[in-house]
């Protein structure tokens, strides 16, 4: 290109761009010269120059229109290879794709198989490639692969991508938030630098990528993470093939992701199921066992029948209600599967409703060795179910009874106005921190110890019954120090007018008192 002044290159790029005919020209009176452009189907591929440097000849149309026919033949043999290069690139697009999906599909261990895609994606588009796996907390997982003269720089690159902003396209967040697949090159990256606040080093460091692609990860309409390919080849472009290539890779190691997920859920589900029959069992077994050995011994051997003391009335009875108590849960437990959780809604006071359960369950505390005190100062009416608010409290402080034995046991209930809340405290056993949220999963135990009895249902039937009522329960425990379950519970809209009637009720019997 030196040996052309610049008035002749930009003539020349004048003709090169001309699809129809070429020029032949004479430049600065000394030169002839023939300009013609390749082209196939309508496309300029670039351009044929001839050129004369001495004046004993000149062009004329003759070498003219051999240049015009060299220049065809020269776009059809470009076209040809061009064509050849898009079925090859196809070709290993198709293999490449099939290969992924097939590692994939091999096995339930995601991790190990997108490694495995990591590798065989970086031989073809690019030598850092990553699987960015993001959970509903906002963290994230890396996986993926890196060729062997990459590793050092992928070591000193992840702490800074991690912490780029989320419109740097190199960053971590940047791939977590997009919605499409996309590109970028080295002006893109000359662009971003000169926006960053970096360093000399981190700036050099960054300045390393010259290309990249990044396609979310999305399955079932919900985002799993991105799929991130890198690569420090100068001039290196991704072109729209091989993007599409990236974008189908990324959906499928989305699906692979999603069905793992869907795996260990239904894994964890039959766990759960059978722990839960081996406990059910078992808990079913052991009031049945000694009704059995009651009847027994309500007979001699020679058929006398032995009169029924009161004693052995009240085990039959604690039996009997103990049985009912675990069918009762089972039959709880079908109604909010199948969502036929009905609730008959009435002006329930939450404050008496708390009285009448602890009194009910004296002597469930004095076998526990626990005393009981109940705060609730004024009444706390709304629009609730009586039977589903009794159940909620039988159940929590029958917990605090069994995990607090011998240790007191407090239940608080406040108006807060927009609001009822219920509080139950025991100083008991305490909830290790990673079961407080499982306790309240179907078949869930705070302690699997086949001393406390339970299927495992109580908490997650309370908390189905507190949504269907517009409440909450949460738990605050250290293990050793008790457990304190606080229960949240919207007034209906006629609270206004009953609490306030209630109010006045109460006040008025105090001063007949």
């Amino acid at each position: 290109p030196d040996f052309f002044p610049d008035i002749a290159r930009e003539e020349l790029r004048r003709a090169a761009m001309d699809p129809e005919h070429g020029r032949l020209m004479e430049l600065l009176g000394y030169r002839s010269m023939i300009c013609v452009p390749i082209t196939a189907r309508g496309r300029v591929l670039g351009a044929m120059t001839f050129v004369i440097a001495g004046e004993s000849r000149r062009y004329d149309q003759r070498d003219f229109e051999l240049a015009l026919d060299l220049a065809r033949r020269a776009g059809q043999a470009m076209d040809n290879s061009l064509l050849f290069e898009t079925v090859e690139r196809g070709r290993r697009n198709a293999a490449l794709l099939a290969d992924a999906s097939r590692v994939l599909a091999s096995t339930p261990d995601v991790r190990s198989a997108l490694r495995e895609v990591g590798c065989l994606v970086g031989a073809q588009l690019g030598e850092m490639v990553q699987f960015v796996i993001a959970d509903e907390s906002g963290s994230y997982e890396l996986f993926g692969w890196a060729a062997p003269d990459a590793l050092d720089f992928v070591q000193r690159i992840r702490p800074l991508v991690n912490r780029l902003p989320a419109h740097a396209p190199v960053g971590v967040r940047h791939a977590l938030s997009l919605q499409s697949v996309e590109s970028f090159g080295e002006k893109d990256v000359v662009d971003l630098l000169a926006r960053l606040p970096l360093s000399d080093d981190e700036r050099a460091l960054l300045g390393e990528v010259c290309a990249g692609i990044t396609a979310p990860m999305v399955s079932r309409g919900k985002s799993v993470g991105a799929f991130v390919v890198r690569t420090r080849k100068k001039g290196r472009r991704y072109c729209p093939e091989e993007v599409e290539l990236a974008n189908d890779i990324a959906q499928r190691a989305a699906l692979a992701i999603s069905n793992s997920y869907l795996h260990r859920q239904a894994t964890d589900a039959i766990q759960a199921r059978d722990e839960f029959l081996s406990v059910a069992s078992h808990e079913l077994r052991t009031p049945l066992t000694a009704l059995h050995l009651l009847v027994r011994t309500l007979q001699t051997p020679e058929g006398v029948p032995v009169p029924l003391t009161p004693e052995k009335l009240a085990i039959a009875e604690r039996q009997i209600l103990r049985i009912a108590k675990l069918v009762n849960q089972l039959f709880d437990l079908s109604r909010v599967t199948s969502g036929h959780l009905e609730m008959d809604l009435e002006d329930v006071d939450l404050a008496t409703v708390v009285r009448d359960v602890a009194a009910r369950m004296a002597d469930e505390a004095f076998d526990a060795a626990c005393t009981v005190a109940v705060r609730a100062p004024a009444p706390c009416v709304g629009r609730w179910d009586k039977f589903r608010l009794e159940q909620i409290v039988t159940n929590l402080l029958a917990n605090a009874l069994k995990y607090g034995r011998g240790k007191p046991v407090h239940l608080t209930v406040e108006d807060l106005g927009a609001s009822a809340r219920l509080t139950v405290r025991d100083a008991g056993i305490g909830i290790l921190p990673e079961h407080a949220q499982r306790i309240f999963e179907r078949f869930s135990r705070a302690n699997p110890d086949r001393r406390y009895e339970g299927l495992g249902l109580g908490l997650y039937i309370i908390k189905q019954i507190l949504e269907a009522l517009g409440g909450t329960i949460s738990v605050e425990s250290e293990p050793g120090k008790g457990a304190l379950f606080v229960v949240a519970l919207i007034f209906g809209r006629k609270h206004g007018m009953i609490a306030a009637r209630a109010r006045r009720r109460a006040v008025s019997m105090e001063a007949a008192a």
